[in-house]
């Protein structure tokens, strides 16, 4: 099982900057969702085994505003249970496409 902090490439433990029924987001659908603090080009690895079923990617710009919603990289993963895990707030360029099969620590 996998420690909070090894999904996030390198050796440091992240801050939790933001978990559930947050300020201004983390509601509703998304109450499971959790923000970390790192430096950008952090490398973000899969957590668990699957495929992936969505890759939104080549926003440069963002925000908080509510134009900004649904401009977020991200990569969305399914699991052999049938839970899902989206990567957000990434960098362009994640390197999957859809249907690729992914190991944890990748």
């Amino acid at each position: 099982m996998c420690r909070l902090g090894c999904a996030f490439g390198g050796k440091f433990e992240r801050e939790l900057t933001q978990g559930q029924n947050g300020e201004f987001s983390h509601t509703g659908t998304a109450r499971y969702s959790f923000d970390f603090g790192m430096p950008i080009g952090t490398p973000i690895l899969v957590s668990r085994r699957g495929e992936v079923v969505e890759v939104n990617d080549g926003f440069t710009k963002t925000g908080v505003e509510p134009a900004f919603l649904d401009k977020a990289n991200a990569v969305t993963i399914i699991h052999e249970d049938g839970t899902f895990a989206t990567y957000a707030h990434l960098d362009p360029g994640s390197g999957v496409r859809k249907g690729m099969k992914v190991n944890a620590g990748e």
